[in-house]
């Protein structure tokens, strides 16, 4: 006696093929984002905006662009760095630690100096020998923050005059504020961002830099190199280019490329 093999029935044939030609939902991501200082409340707000649309979890870790880009190079898990200059995502690019292709500038800095207590008119009381500084000024360590490096061009053109001793140094932006919040400064220069966040409610009253009085501050962000490409990274990403993403970010007080060319 032969026996015939009978195929699967014909209902099967049709769930699988109705299976088959269902789109399978992105698989939930985490991606851990190196952000400067000063943008550190803007991300957490885009962060939260980006979540509420998508599957993905993304995690703002604070930090000065100069101590984030050195974790970078010494393997600390980041799949995305928010600089406060594009020079540090440059040097990934040329040291083969981020993306290629992935950088773009998502922001524009505005530098400002800011009084907890109150701030005399700069531009009035500016004269041939310099504006004078009563107490301490703070800024950002140069070295490792962009913000402190706009900062000494604003104060040579400004004409700031202050003893070394006068001048403290914070190890960002954040730190800066609080330098100036606590009392430990009379006066500092920090990004005008900080001072738009509703959470910085510490009165005082602050005068925007002008922008020719320092280099501009072009903020760029990278994807890190990694083993694995990170979905939730490159999405957030290409949500801070995105119509909304640059109305959160212009409303914390920084200029938005018109494009990405």
């Amino acid at each position: 006696m032969t026996h015939s093999h009978r195929g699967p029935p014909l209902f099967v044939i049709a769930f699988s093929l109705s299976i088959a030609n269902t789109p399978i939902p992105a698989e939930s991501e985490e991606a851990l984002i190196a952000v400067a200082t000063n943008f550190a409340a803007t991300a957490e707000m885009l962060a939260a905006e980006f979540e509420s649309s998508h599957e993905h979890e993304i995690i703002v870790v604070p930090g000065s662009t100069g101590r984030l880009f050195a974790q970078i190079l010494n393997g600390a898990p980041f799949h995305a760095f928010l600089s406060a200059d594009a020079e540090h995502p440059i040097r990934l690019e040329n040291q083969n630690r981020a993306v290629p292709g992935s950088r773009f500038t998502y922001a524009l800095g505005r530098l400002a100096l800011w009084s907890g207590s109150g701030l005399p008119e700069v531009e009035r009381q500016r004269d041939a020998e310099g504006l004078p500084v009563s107490g301490r000024i703070a800024i950002p360590d140069p070295q490792l923050a962009p913000y402190g490096r706009a900062a000494l061009v604003a104060i040579e053109k400004l004409g700031i005059v202050a003893e070394a001793d006068q001048v403290v140094y914070g190890e960002s932006v954040g730190q800066t504020y609080s330098f100036v919040a606590t009392g430990n400064a009379e006066i500092g220069f920090v990004a005008l961002s900080y001072l738009l966040n509703p959470r910085h409610d510490d009165g005082g009253n602050y005068w925007i830099v002008p922008e020719q009085l320092h280099p501009p501050i072009v903020q760029d962000a990278v994807l890190v190199t990694h083993r694995d490409e990170n979905a939730a990274a490159e999405e957030f990403l290409n949500f801070l280019r995105s119509g909304t993403g640059k109305e959160i970010i212009s409303g914390f007080g920084y200029g938005v490329p018109v494009s990405d060319d």
